[in-house]
């Protein structure tokens, strides 16, 4: 999106969380280390580098089924109402891949010019109606709910390295005040009624901004 570029997303090599809700987007993002320059040649494991790197290489250079086998999310809740504390669970790491229920997706991009290589994790609490009764509880609590979260790769072999790729922290968020991202294309839209409409297709057809624009062009056709 122009907004993040802008605004230095891809200043850095970067490690993309995107969190889907019906109430909006949850953005984690961590900056990976310097030597990671593409997803090809700077992930090649060298003799002298340590279990964490090499976890780390395994994990970017490997498939989609590699990836959610190896990516885990270990939460804590710090703090937060009684019907949160009941909900919430162990603090033990789990997968966040679950099939029917809590899908996830990755997709990468390659550096660019002055762009440095950005990857995404989409983790969708739309589609489930179960995750979206579980967010739509957390949601109403977010100004009294701290919670940590522990990101880690870890392929569960014994013979596999594993790391820690970044800790982050929810603190007492009021969800009213989260910023309005800009429509990306916004000008390609005559009529600005569409724009509610390009929304729910996006919702509820999991398509992407493009591919809704795209059918709109081909329907407006003789």
């Amino acid at each position: 999106h122009p907004f993040l570029l802008k605004n230095g997303l891809r200043d850095f090599p970067t490690f993309v969380i995107n969190i889907l809700t019906i109430y909006g987007n949850i953005l984690v993002y961590f900056k990976l280390p310097d030597w990671v320059k593409d997803w090809d040649k700077s992930l090649k494991e060298k003799d002298d580098d340590p279990s964490d790197v090499i976890a780390l290489k395994r994990f970017l250079n490997g498939d989609e089924e590699y990836k959610k086998r190896c990516f885990k999310v270990m939460p804590e809740l710090v703090d937060g109402p009684l019907p949160v504390r009941l909900l919430a669970p162990k603090n033990r790491e789990f997968q966040l891949e679950f099939e029917d229920f809590m899908a996830t997706s990755y997709s990468q991009q390659p550096a660019a010019g002055d762009l440095c290589p950005v990857m995404c994790l989409t983790l969708d609490l739309v589609t489930s109606s179960t995750i979206r009764g579980l967010v739509a509880i957390f949601r109403r609590n977010m100004p009294r709910i701290t919670v940590d979260f522990a990101c880690i790769i870890d392929p569960n072999e014994n013979d596999q390295p594993s790391c820690v790729l970044g800790l982050w922290r929810m603190d007492h968020i009021n969800g009213e005040d989260y910023p309005e991202l800009p429509d990306r294309y916004v000008e390609d839209v005559v009529n600005p009624d569409d724009l509610d409409s390009i929304r729910a297709s996006i919702l509820v057809n999991r398509m992407s901004m493009r591919d809704v624009m795209s059918q709109k062009a081909l329907s407006s056709l003789p």
